[in-house]
């Protein structure tokens, strides 16, 4: 699926067929300032369940023309809905 923001951004999103789960994305941007655009894939796997809705617990980032890996993202445990109190959204107190 081809998608275009409405800033002009674009990407595609690539759906397993048969589990409607992402597994793929691309999009063409550059990974720090001054240097030029490639695109960029990241590879989505293991999916598992939290709370009755399933989550990649790891995402690979590429160059998809060289095929060198740029970050590897692992989820050890993940928990939705989890009650929070007000001081969860607190600042941290000053660093001395």
């Amino acid at each position: 699926m081809d998608v275009t923001e409405a800033d002009g951004t674009a990407g595609s999103f690539y759906l397993d067929a048969e589990t409607a789960l992402l597994v793929r994305a691309r999009s063409r941007r550059a990974l720090h300032p001054n240097q030029a655009e490639r695109v960029i894939e990241v590879v989505y796997d293991d999916y598992r369940p939290v709370s009755g809705v399933l989550y990649a617990f790891r995402a690979l980032e590429r160059d998809q023309a060289t095929g060198e890996p740029l970050t590897v993202m692992r989820v050890d445990w993940m928990e939705a809905n989890v009650p929070l109190t007000d001081s969860a959204f607190a600042p941290p107190p000053r660093c001395r």
